[in-house]
């Protein structure tokens, strides 16, 4: 009766917020911060793909629809001025989060408090959800948490026994870690033995050293949780023991590592990497001519296929245009209730959100490179792929 009394008082909110909104202009404003130096690779054009949509499907609604860039050059200092301007700004409908965890750390809070429509497309600190409860913040993807289990689960996958975890030390990696070790679900047939942990700056200071001690203990595989570029350190990790398993967090996404090396082919062959967020591929006919017309878009626009972060990235910018003329508003706050009661269908993903503003999922997957460059999607205990 009570979730009932709430739901029911979130729907007349709703309605009385999208009132007012209808009286405004009809404007969608989306301020996007970060640093586009370091931008996963075709996530501007998933920004600007969804931009271009909405204007041609919406021309007559009345509604327009622009983006903003705010380079804070990953920098917290310029982040957290750029968030207080932000946060002041009335002709702002929603703001994307900083590539920059401690940005959005400080931005959840204060966006929040300003009751303005903050979408988190990074994995965030799960602290920051410990003891808070957010209106106008989403998360669109894994916890650091999940993160861990999905690579505990991926070890399962492999095979391997004997395990070394090389870490940062920092909040992002042991909270990885943890879900390493301490998995919300249990693994079937859990095999994982952990035998040694050492962090990069200890590797760095002496390979040799970590590499006969990684031998005398048999360590298989190698699981390096970190939030830096640290591919060569994958590099010298493979010189040294190229027959390991090694399997990593998101910050060894092959397009940062392309940006600055050509030649990282062979450091990435065969590395697995844990997914930021679940892009499975459409099985329903209708929703594969739509994941379909986007690739072909920028395939010939940029003569190759897109990344999983073009698809995210459009997905998020449409869920708060989409949002916005379904509900005709474009108050911050009317549009953060609908997402929470409604979600949203994108493309090559749903989307619902806990009552914090957490996406739900049920599925885990990574991504495993091959010697020719391109990056093999898969689902945690599905036989299946795709590119």
């Amino acid at each position: 009766m009570k979730k009932l009394t709430a739901v029911l008082a979130l729907l007349m909110l709703a309605f009385t917020l999208s009132s007012c909104g209808a009286k405004n202009d009809k404007e969608v404003k989306i301020a996007v911060m970060g640093n586009p130096e370091t931008f996963n690779n075709d996530y501007l054009e998933g920004i600007e793909q969804a931009i271009e949509d909405m204007k041609i499907e919406y021309q007559d609604s009345g509604y327009s629809f622009g983006y903003e860039l705010f380079d804070d050059k990953g920098d917290y200092a310029s982040g957290a001025k750029i968030i207080e301007k932000l946060c002041d700004d009335g002709g702002i409908t929603a703001v994307i989060g900083s590539n920059n965890t401690d940005i959005n750390k400080t931005a959840v809070h204060m966006f929040n408090q300003a009751n303005k429509l903050f979408i988190v497309p990074y994995s965030i600190l799960d602290s920051i959800y410990t003891n808070d409860y957010y209106d106008t913040v989403f998360s669109l993807t894994y916890s650091k948490t999940d993160i861990g289990e999905i690579l505990r689960n991926v070890a399962v996958e492999t095979k391997v026994k004997r395990w070394a975890v090389c870490m940062d030390d920092d909040e992002s990696s042991m909270t990885e870690l943890n879900g390493f070790l301490r998995p919300k679900k249990p693994v079937p047939d859990d095999h994982v033995k952990l035998v040694d942990c050492i962090s990069f700056s200890k590797l760095e200071e002496n390979p040799g050293k970590a590499v006969r001690l990684w031998k005398a203990l048999g360590v298989e595989g190698v699981v390096l949780l970190t939030t830096k570029n640290r591919a060569q350190d994958l590099a010298l990790m493979k010189s040294y023991m190229p027959g390991l398993i090694y399997i990593g967090d998101s910050s060894f996404d092959k397009s940062r590592i392309l940006s600055e090396d050509d030649s990282s082919d062979a450091v990435m062959n065969g590395f697995i990497m844990a997914c930021d967020f679940p892009a499975p591929p459409e099985t329903d006919p209708e929703e594969k001519k739509k994941s379909d017309r986007l690739r072909d878009l920028f395939s010939e626009k940029h003569g190759r296929v897109p990344d999983l972060w073009y698809y995210h990235a459009y997905n998020m910018i449409r869920m708060i245009g989409d949002t916005a003329v379904r509900r005709q508003t474009t108050l911050s706050e009317s549009i953060a209730i609908w997402l929470h009661m409604d979600g949203y269908d994108g493309v090559r993903g749903q989307y619902s959100f806990t009552d914090y503003g957490l996406r739900k999922t049920d599925i885990m997957q990574y991504i495993q490179y091959s010697a020719d460059g391109m990056g093999y999607l898969r689902t945690i205990g599905s036989e299946g792929d795709s590119k």
